[in-house]
C-alpha cells in the first residue's frame, strides 16, 4: 500500500518514475491576499525562487520514507515583519548544492525576503 506506515517504498501510484536525467524541478511559490475576509478574496501568486530548489521525487510519508528522498523535509516557514513584508525559509538542494555537498543528499537552508509589492498588515506585536 503506497503512502502508508507499512510501506516504506517510494510512492509511485499513478506517477512516472524519473531518472536523474529527466527529473522535474521544484520551484517555490507564495500566495498573498490583503482581503482574505471579503466575500470574494483575491490572491496574488509569485514565484519566490528564480530556479528550482530541488529536482526529482520527494517523499511525503514523513519519518517513514525509508530510502525515498526526504531532503525537502518540512522546513518551509513564512513570517511577516513590522513593515508587512514576508520572509521565508525553505529547505532545498539545488544541482549546484548537490555537487558542492558531494551528492550526499543534504538539505540546505534558503532564505527569501519580500522586497517589493503589496505589504501585508504587520503583526500585532509590532504596534506598541
Amino acid at each position: 500500500m503506497c503512502g502508508t506506515v507499512t510501506s516504506q517504498s517510494p510512492c509511485t501510484d499513478g506517477f512516472p518514475l524519473y531518472s536523474a536525467k529527466n527529473a522535474p524541478g521544484w520551484n517555490v511559490y507564495m500566495a498573498q491576499t490583503t482581503d482574505a475576509l471579503d466575500a470574494k478574496p483575491r490572491f496574488t501568486q509569485t514565484a519566490v525562487t528564480g530556479s528550482p530548489v530541488h529536482y526529482g521525487e520527494i517523499c511525503t510519508n514523513g519519518l517513514v520514507c525509508g530510502s525515498s528522498d526526504r531532503t525537502l523535509l518540512d522546513f518551509m516557514s513564512v513570517a511577516i515583519d513590522c513593515n508587512g513584508m514576508a520572509h521565508m525559509t525553505i529547505a532545498g538542494n539545488t544541482k549546484a548544492e548537490e555537487a558542492a555537498d558531494f551528492n550526499n543528499g543534504a538539505a540546505n537552508i534558503h532564505e527569501v525576503n519580500q522586497t517589493g509589492g503589496t505589504a501585508l498588515a504587520p503583526p500585532a506585536a509590532c504596534s506598541g
